[in-house]
């Protein structure tokens, strides 16, 4: 997201919502949740949070909301929270339990959301020019989900946190996208990440899922993880960067389905150990995989094209570049050798898939059994769409249909889709296999449309497009019919009665003419 889209995004915000002025708010305790902190409603029980919500707020001076020392359950909604100082916080909670931050837009703040001490879902916000979009220190059952967040230094950090979900979320236009340290049970799937140094950072951490993101970063590295245990990288789409990922000191971690493109190195391995690498896609990278100072690695299954070096491992004695007979290796693009010939020898007659002829992989280290075709995931889907009509009014029901999207493996019917109307990195829909939506537009103005497509395998695809949304105006706006029609009545019923008026004085005219006549 650019920056004349965010200021146009907070304009919107500020100009067209109906946002009431209010103070900053502050609640110390449960009895603190009152009409004059900003509660609109609600007795503070699961089924019945309190709610503060409606309130434009301006945290130029101290933090926007704060909320400490609770138990009550609560819900910040569709709150409009701006600054002009970055000192400040837009949401602060603290010691505070079965709270809920979602549909606000927050501006120009030091810290979007940050949470300490507390559990907290943070669902559906718009974070602009934060330091922190949002910040996460010793809590539990943290969720966040599908926010769009832009312009940070950290777009999503936590430390300390164990069981944290990370889903849906766009991050643009800042230097460290998602960075996680002394994390147990992270979940950080879907997001669509565009920063200039980091994607997703992960240090001294256990238990990690990373799947299905979509990550592009201009320098740096786009997945690393460092001192990390037992994690799971599935399913991301990495593309354009220094370190496509990044593996440092960790072990038992399993990175499968991968599509790693036009980085500088694709995998880098480094002093870790027992690790998987299958069913990746390395393509068009300086260096497919590099093993430094790792083992024992099993590199299996995977597709290595066009990659200026293709891999390179220094620990030949202890890693394993294909999983045996038949399971077969790699498929490598610049293998030259035939498949005539089968078996565990490569020694019977007929082929198998499998070259008879080994693979130098680097040194002494071979791939033995070589694919000779692709084995692992193809290119991500194509995300396409149409829309009719290309432009109108806030009185045009607008129809995307997404149904020329494509993927090499999976059909066209099962790819899943979502729709962002508005292109402010808010999902508006949530996965379908559905290909048509309909939209209506309620203000004025260009909206970018983005459509995002998931495969069967994870990886996503994603289109964009510009559509001009005019004013209702003129004798397009049935309002006009109305007061058209209203005057055309009035007029009609007027006339109506100059008539009778005049019919009348007529004939009194008339009566009062034949009674002079008679009495002359």
């Amino acid at each position: 997201m650019t920056v004349a889209s965010l200021s146009a995004l907070e304009s919107v915000a500020a100009e067209t919502s109906p946002y009431t002025p209010h103070l900053p708010v502050h609640i110390v305790g449960d009895e603190n949740f009152t009409s004059e902190n900003g509660v609109t409603r609600g007795s503070g029980s699961p089924s019945d949070p309190f709610v503060i919500e409606g309130w434009e707020i301006d945290a130029s001076y101290r933090d926007g909301i704060e909320i400490g020392d609770t138990t009550v359950s609560f819900v910040i909604q569709h709150i409009y929270i701006h600054s002009s100082s970055p000192f400040y916080r837009g949401v602060d909670l603290e010691s505070s339990q079965g709270g809920r931050v979602s549909d606000s837009v927050i501006s120009g703040t030091w810290c979007g959301v940050c949470t300490r001490f507390s559990s907290v879902s943070i669902t559906r916000n718009v974070i602009l020019g934060a330091r922190y979009g949002v910040y996460s220190n010793s809590t539990g059952d943290v969720s966040i989900v599908n926010n769009s967040i832009s312009g940070f230094i950290y777009g999503i950090m936590a430390e300390q946190t164990d069981s944290i979900a990370i889903t849906d979320n766009t991050l643009a236009d800042g230097v460290e996208g998602i960075s996680l340290e002394e994390i147990d049970d992270a979940t950080i799937v879907a997001n669509s990440v565009s920063t200039n140094e980091y994607g997703i950072n992960l240090e001294e951490s256990r238990n990690a899922s990373v799947r299905g993101n979509v990550l592009s970063v201009k320098i740096g590295t786009g997945i690393y993880l460092m001192s990390d245990s037992a994690s799971i990288m599935s399913g991301n789409n990495v593309s354009n960067m220094g370190y496509g990922i990044f593996l440092g000191d960790s072990n038992g971690t399993a990175i499968s389905k991968n599509y790693v493109v036009s980085n500088q190195a694709g995998l880098y391995v480094f002093e870790s150990s027992y690790i998987a690498v299958t069913n990746n896609t390395l393509m068009r990278n300086d260096w497919g995989i590099v093993l430094n100072a790792s083992s024992p690695v099993s590199v299996y299954h995977n597709d290595f094209v066009s990659n200026t070096v293709q891999s390179f491992d220094n620990r030949i004695a202890f890693n394993h570049w294909d999983n045996g007979y038949p399971s077969g290796g790699n498929y490598w693009s610049d293998y030259n050798g035939v498949d005539q010939y089968s078996g565990f020898h490569q020694d019977q007659p007929g082929p198998d898939g499998i070259g008879d002829s080994g693979y130098y992989v680097s040194q002494a280290a071979n791939d033995d059994y070589p694919l000779m075709t692709r084995h692992g995931l193809a290119n991500p889907p194509v995300a396409a769409f149409s829309l009719s009509p290309t432009g109108g009014s806030t009185l045009t029901g607008f129809t995307a249909d997404a149904s020329s999207s494509s993927d090499a493996e999976t059909a066209t019917g099962d790819l899943e889709v979502r729709w962002d109307w508005e292109g402010d990195g808010v999902w508006d829909t949530n996965w379908s296999i559905q290909k048509s939506a309909q939209h209506h537009y309620s203000t004025d103005g260009v909206r970018r449309i983005r459509l995002q497509v998931r495969d069967a395998d994870g990886l996503m695809g994603l289109a964009t497009r510009e559509v001009t949304i005019r004013e209702t105006d003129g004798w397009n706006n049935p309002l006009w019919w109305l007061i058209l029609a209203i005057a055309l009545d009035a007029a009609v019923i007027a006339t109506t009665i100059a008539i009778v008026i005049w019919r009348r004085r007529r004939r009194r005219q008339a009566s009062v003419s034949e009674s002079s006549q008679k009495i002359e």
